[in-house]
């Protein structure tokens, strides 16, 4: 909301959103999500949809088809060589948006996962929890893939004596971009968010990573079967 004279606005909550032009290595970030998809036929994999707060993994292709598949609880990319370019730029890339008003020193890339969406799939509202910023960069986003949807974080109290539309002020409790090639958006870990079903007749695929601020995270067991490293 505009700020006027008598009006100012508290309690913001920022949002980070900038366009990359650089379609090679979206290609080649799609390759790598689809030689994923690949190496986990007969394996059991995450699933995303209807899915995905259940955690539920299977090597059913029937399955994987329907859902989508992500790798955010078979490993982290961050340990995966063949991603070490990929890494590399998508950490620079959240370090130029960032760096404008923040110190970024140490910054590094915590995880790391892609997901897969097939026609109608989405994932549910969740948050990123035991990280301070989180970041979404779409690889494939056709028209129609799916909006993400951010939630107000306090909707319950600004909306429980909301009767009607002539409710005076009004509080908005979401907040949708229209997702495109080459967009990253970054935002704070514990803000609430989901996506609508892609609609676009192709994949959507994502990458989606938390960024660790120069201290490793408390919790080092970050997914099954992948062990941070000790400190040195």
């Amino acid at each position: 909301m505009k700020e006027t004279e008598f009006r100012t606005d508290i309690f913001s909550t920022p949002l980070w959103i900038a366009e990359s032009n650089e379609p090679t290595m979206r290609a080649s970030i799609e390759a790598l999500s689809y030689a994923f998809k690949d190496k986990q036929q007969g394996k059991e994999t995450g699933l995303v949809s209807a899915a995905w707060s259940s955690g539920e993994k299977s090597a059913n292709e029937r399955k994987k088809n329907k859902y989508g598949i992500t790798s955010f609880n078979t490993e982290n990319l961050v340990y995966n060589a063949d991603w070490n370019e990929a890494s590399t730029y998508l950490l620079n890339m959240a370090g130029d948006i960032l760096s404008v008003e923040n110190n970024v020193d140490g910054m590094k890339l915590g995880n790391m996962w892609t997901t897969i969406y097939p026609e109608g799939g989405f994932v549910p509202e969740h948050i990123h929890s035991c990280f301070s910023i989180s970041g979404v960069f779409y690889v494939k986003a056709k028209p129609n893939c799916g909006d993400i949807v951010f939630k107000d974080p306090s909707w319950v109290a600004k909306t429980m004596n909301s009767w009607n539309d002539e409710e005076f002020p009004r509080f908005h409790s979401s907040y949708r971009i229209t997702p495109t090639e080459g967009m990253m958006v970054l935002f704070p870990s514990w803000l609430p968010h989901s996506t609508r079903a892609n609609e676009s007749g192709d994949d959507r695929i994502i990458v989606s990573f938390n960024l660790d601020f120069g201290k490793l995270n408390q919790i080092r067991q970050l997914h099954e079967g992948v062990q941070q490293p000790e400190e040195a």
